[in-house]
């Protein structure tokens, strides 16, 4: 994809999330999130999953650094996303 695209893709971010894109794009050597449908797999016919409980899914909700916190979380109501799914 054209530097120029992503630029544009990612223009409404603040400097923060900014930065956290650009670190998960050198990580991984590319974005996730253009990755076309055919490469990936529907949960439903993977075989094997990760062994995990009901705490690991807690501890990494909880207690890993978000952006987000749970006064953010709570009003989502107030979400442009919210809104169009309430207007259909």
């Amino acid at each position: 994809m054209a530097l120029a695209t992503v630029n544009q893709m990612i223009s409404h971010l603040s400097d923060e999330e900014k930065q956290r894109y650009s670190q998960k794009f050198d990580i991984l050597g590319f974005d996730p999130y253009l990755l076309p449908n055919q490469l990936l797999t529907p949960l439903k016919s993977v075989v094997i999953l990760p062994n995990m409980s009901f705490g690991d899914i807690y501890i990494y909700l909880v207690h890993n650094p978000s952006p987000y916190t749970g006064e953010s979380l709570k009003a989502y109501k107030s979400t442009e996303a919210y809104m169009y799914f309430k207007s259909g």
